[in-house]
């Protein structure tokens, strides 16, 4: 059976490092349109339509949801209780055929390009990976604590960032894995106190699996999880570089 890959928006974030107050983060503008906007755009410049882009909305939902019905499907994270649950949220009633599932923070897609989407989905489905991570050398202290090292597409190590470490590879909040396989590691990943269910159990599974792939992209990366980082996304935007 022929892979069909689905993409979905995390966009039910609080945003409490940015002091969102008024508006979900997703809406925060950024070169002349929401956060949200940006990702949507590389996604239907990607071929990706309405029927096959999920966005997973939360706090202040409207507001998002009233900017994105037109563009994509729109799916509640009852609690935001992490990652996790917000892609199992977007699963639910997604047909079949979307065997592969593209993951991107809607604070992370500022300058993704369709190149670098294209180039990660072949990737993953030429290899078979569970997991494969789009990674970036632009590295962030707000967000960053691990590097990956690659053998090729593989992910061959992860290590812990040190500050005397100079290149290394981090995680940009965009990735793809393999639908059946998430659904089945997912049921393995409780909530424990206090915690919110994330994502990183299962890449760690793909990792000890030997099923953990990744691209790097060479070209600069933006995400926002900071006000400092907000002001140079939008100088970014405002130079035409965003």
């Amino acid at each position: 059976m022929a892979k069909e890959t689905c993409a979905v928006i995390l966009a039910a974030g609080n945003g409490s490092r940015l002091n969102c107050k008024e508006i979900p983060k997703a809406m925060v503008e950024v070169g002349g349109k929401p956060v949200i906007g940006h990702p949507l755009n590389a996604l239907y410049n990607s071929q990706f339509t309405e029927e096959s882009i999920s966005v997973v909305v939360g706090r202040k939902k409207k507001i998002v949801s009233d900017y994105c019905f037109k563009s994509a499907r729109i799916c509640e994270q009852p609690i935001q209780d992490g990652n996790l649950s917000a892609i199992e949220s977007a699963l639910v009633g997604l047909p079949q055929r979307f065997t592969d599932i593209l993951v991107i923070h809607a604070d992370d897609g500022l300058n993704l390009s369709p190149y670098a989407i294209s180039s990660l989905l072949d990737i993953h489905e030429k290899r078979g990976f569970s997991i494969t991570l789009l990674l970036s050398h632009n590295y962030r202290s707000s967000a960053h604590r691990k590097h990956y090292l690659l053998n090729e597409s593989f992910v061959s190590s992860i290590q812990p960032i040190s500050q005397t470490d100079g290149r290394v590879n981090v995680f940009t909040g965009v990735y793809c894995f393999d639908r059946k396989n998430f659904e089945d590691k997912a049921k393995l990943v409780e909530a424990l106190e206090g915690k919110e269910r994330q994502i990183t159990p299962i890449i760690n599974m793909a990792f000890d699996q030997k099923s953990l792939g990744a691209m790097v992209w060479e070209n600069t990366w933006l995400g926002i999880n900071t006000p400092i980082e907000l002001a140079i996304a939008r100088e970014l935007a405002g130079a035409g570089l965003a």
